[in-house]
């Protein structure tokens, strides 16, 4: 979804009408199927909460922390998308896919700097050469994304299968249009 509307944001020269028209669409009803990813993960980190008997860690630092990570980076996600979902708001859905982005990004810190070997005495969440190759990695990211974007058909159609996807788009329509053929059984009642 946050793809999508960067593209649709930064890359709208590079992509097709086809591309464009339906990307609202298709982001209303990934913010749906997001609902639902978010409702069942929520749901298994209660279960394994429960099954694993530690209620009583909720009350703890760590505790409120995981709390503020379930419920403001988890449960609300999955609320924004389905309302969103549910109005066929595409600027909340988009709104709601940063933010459950952002709460992956928490996660992710969370279970490799703050959980990970929380008991040893003088840790150190992370160092300076670490943050710079987190972000060198991301900025090759973007620039290969963007190297494969400007040079390949990703966003549209190749220009020499243009003519088969519009032939085809023709042929759609003309089937749409054409009367539902009779089926044989209703054919012989017919004739009686």
């Amino acid at each position: 979804i946050v793809v999508t509307a960067l593209n649709v944001r930064f890359l709208k020269q590079k992509a097709d009408f086809h591309y464009l028209a339906n990307a609202d669409r298709i982001t209303v009803g990934l913010g749906k199927a997001a609902s639902l990813v978010l409702a069942s993960y929520f749901a298994l980190k209660v279960i394994a909460l429960a099954h694993g008997d530690h209620w009583d860690l909720l009350d703890t630092p760590y505790g409120y922390w995981y709390g503020v990570e379930m419920i403001g980076f988890v449960l609300t996600p999955c609320i924004l998308f389905a309302v969103a979902g549910k109005t066929k708001n595409v600027g909340l859905v988009r709104f709601t896919a940063l933010l459950t982005v952002i709460g992956v990004i928490i996660n992710r810190l969370n279970v490799s700097l703050i959980a990970f070997n929380w008991n040893l005495p003088g840790r150190e969440l992370f160092t300076s050469s670490e943050v710079i190759i987190v972000v060198s990695v991301v900025t090759m990211e973007v620039l290969v994304y963007r190297w494969i974007v400007n040079r390949m058909p990703v966003l549209r159609e190749h220009p020499d299968f243009a003519e088969e996807v519009v032939s085809a788009a023709v042929h759609e329509e003309n089937q749409a249009s054409a009367p539902a053929p009779v089926p044989a059984a209703v054919r012989a009642e017919l004739r009686r």
